[in-house]
């Protein structure tokens, strides 16, 4: 119903007859039809055609399709109300219907942005650490620090050059080894295709209002890798080995922190 990631105990099996029960609460609604290409099909369960879904909670089992729903949008569906998370409710984003902008990485969604509002650090830890298996941090004690800073100009060529995403990605790897740049050069989180980019932008141009004042700028997409990191990236690359100073300052909700509870 609402996409969002849930913990196991918070989320239940529903089955495509059961989810059909609620056929009119799900179904698209007139907050979409202005959408470009949207189309609301569901290859190989086409029963569910025209219901605002997450894909990702569908799967095929021994006995059909079924899917997961947590708790919350269950309780609102059997009250007859749409959730007030679900993605029916007008808040389904776009994301994977538009081939041009699904499988984007993380850099390449960076690269054509028209306005970024802050500098990205990255600390990347080069082996698995048991503290928080690489997800994100969600809870810290101590002092946070603000820095002000003007948001970027809104730009008006796109993709923004190599030189320039320097200024507002910065990656730091956490390791106590030395690291050979070839070696980095392997992780595709930081990839950036030129193809992909350009496919990307074109489509914004033709399609998204917000850019149709945009020129494809040729000359900085050429600057780019066919498929691999930023020549820009890697030589601003930084490592650190903090270590253990950066394992303990991650803490988490679900365990014991200290004494004070």
């Amino acid at each position: 119903m609402c996409g969002r990631l849930q913990d196991k105990s918070l989320i239940k099996g529903i089955s495509v007859d059961d989810l059909l029960k609620y056929e009119e609460i799900l179904r698209c609604g007139l907050c979409y039809e202005t959408v470009p290409r949207v189309n609301f099909s569901y290859e190989g369960c086409p029963r569910l055609d025209g219901l605002v879904l997450d894909r990702a909670g569908l799967v095929r089992g021994g006995r059909g399709w079924d899917g997961f729903i947590c708790l919350e949008c269950e309780e609102s569906l059997r009250s007859g109300r749409t959730p007030q998370y679900a993605l029916a409710n007008g808040l389904w984003t776009g994301t994977g219907m538009v081939p041009e902008l699904s499988g984007l990485t993380w850099l390449e969604q960076k690269v054509i942005a028209r306005v970024h509002v802050s500098v990205q650090l990255m600390k990347c830890r080069m082996a698995q650490v048991k503290a928080d298996h690489f997800h994100p941090q969600r809870k810290m004690k101590g002092n946070i620090i603000t820095f002000p800073m003007d948001p970027t100009a809104v730009v008006n060529k796109l993709p923004l050059a190599p030189s320039v995403m320097r200024d507002v990605v910065k990656i730091v790897l956490i390791t106590k080894k030395s690291i050979d740049p070839q070696v980095f050069r392997r992780h595709q989180f930081f990839f950036v295709r030129r193809d992909v980019v350009k496919r990307a932008i074109t489509w914004l141009i033709a399609n998204n209002p917000l850019y149709s004042d945009v020129q494809l700028d040729n000359e900085n997409l050429s600057q780019y890798p066919d498929d691999g990191i930023p020549e820009e990236i890697v030589e601003a690359l930084a490592t650190t080995d903090c270590w253990d100073e950066d394992v303990s300052s991650h803490s988490r909700y679900d365990e014991s922190d200290d004494e004070e509870g």
